[in-house]
């Protein structure tokens, strides 16, 4: 590979072609740098309203849910006002006598929702089962938190043919099959969606 560096020509990069096609940028960038944009503190500037990009059409990918986790965390905390948990209520239905299960590894089986959900209002959440297909809550819908209760959370479609419909979200019972390689059935009493950054 060495006697490759021989044939090579080095360039350098004078000239940003991204900021040549869009002058109104890169007077905001300028601005920015002279301290001529609206401050919020230090290390926070206020952005226009015209460069927000709602969070109905984008996706952060990771590979692995405790990551997942981590970064829905840091969001929710972003979101103003009191926050509020909701937890599952697993248990065991049938399993065989000498199975014991621990209810940490009941509340951690993965293709479940979560087993705890912090959310806020105007906070983001992605439907993970097909509720009513014909009120727009099918697998993927994404709404918005509007209020909250015990049982139910009133939220708001974002997404598709039923944007601003407000929905009624309840917890829902679902009894799963023998659960993977493990010898019994599961019962979850949970709401039926995640934070939508998942």
């Amino acid at each position: 590979m060495l006697f490759l560096w021989s044939q090579l020509v080095k360039v350098h990069l004078t000239q940003n072609m991204i900021a040549m096609n869009d002058p109104h940028f890169c007077e905001y960038i300028l601005r920015i740098g002279n301290r001529e944009e609206q401050i919020i503190t230090e290390n926070w500037i206020t952005i226009p309203e015209n460069m927000i990009i709602p969070f109905t059409d984008i996706a952060i990918l990771t590979a692995k849910n405790e990551h997942v986790n981590k970064i829905n965390e840091i969001i929710i905390n972003e979101f103003a006002g009191e926050h509020v948990e909701y937890y599952s209520f697993d248990s065991l239905i049938k399993s065989h006598e000498n199975t014991l299960v621990n209810t940490d590894f009941l509340n951690d089986l993965s293709r479940l929702p979560p087993h705890k959900l912090i959310l806020k209002e105007n906070c983001p959440i992605i439907l993970l089962q097909n509720l009513d297909h014909s009120s727009g809550l099918s697998n993927g819908s994404r709404l918005i938190c509007k209020k909250f209760s015990k049982n139910v959370i009133d939220s708001e479609i974002i997404t598709r043919n039923y944007k601003g419909t407000r929905i009624l979200l309840p917890r829902i019972s679902l009894q799963s099959q023998k659960y993977e390689n493990f010898h019994f059935n599961l019962l979850e009493n949970n709401f039926q969606f995640d934070y939508v950054l998942q």
